[in-house]
């Protein structure tokens, strides 16, 4: 984990928000379930790591417009 940072909940009035979450190698492992879309009042949504081979991959969430991305990036790795 790059950063850990509190969960924030989505204001009720703001619109839809798709956040793409991606793995920087699909030979080694694919992300299921992305894009993922935040409605008003939630603070989180789930995807899944399908491992397709052994290695290691960065995943990284999308900064949706309007948003700003926090120092430093937020991405997660994955080992098989």
């Amino acid at each position: 984990t790059a950063g850990s940072y509190p969960t924030q909940t989505v204001r009720g009035d703001v619109p839809d928000i798709s956040v793409d979450v991606t793995s920087s190698d699909p030979s080694i492992g694919v992300v299921v379930g992305s894009p993922v879309t935040f409605r008003g009042g939630d603070s989180q949504q789930s995807v899944q790591f399908q491992p397709l081979a052994p290695g290691t991959v960065v995943l990284s969430a999308s900064v949706p417009d309007g948003f700003s991305e926090p120092p430093p990036a937020q991405s997660n790795s994955a080992s098989r």
